[in-house]
């Protein structure tokens, strides 16, 4: 899934794979910026507000 939304307070374009908890963030401009495994509490706030903080 893509979610555009916000990072740390910056515009960013989010990846969620929910079968796998993989959140894979990139910058406006498609490069990359991180990616991790998201927890509970990061996946409730990605789905709910758009942003993972």
């Amino acid at each position: 899934m893509v979610i555009r939304g916000n990072y740390h307070g910056h515009e960013a374009i989010q990846f969620f794979n929910p079968s796998s908890d993989l959140y894979i963030l990139l910058h406006p401009d498609g490069t990359f910026w991180t990616a991790y495994k998201a927890g509970p509490n990061q996946i409730t706030q990605l789905l709910t507000k758009g942003r993972m903080y």
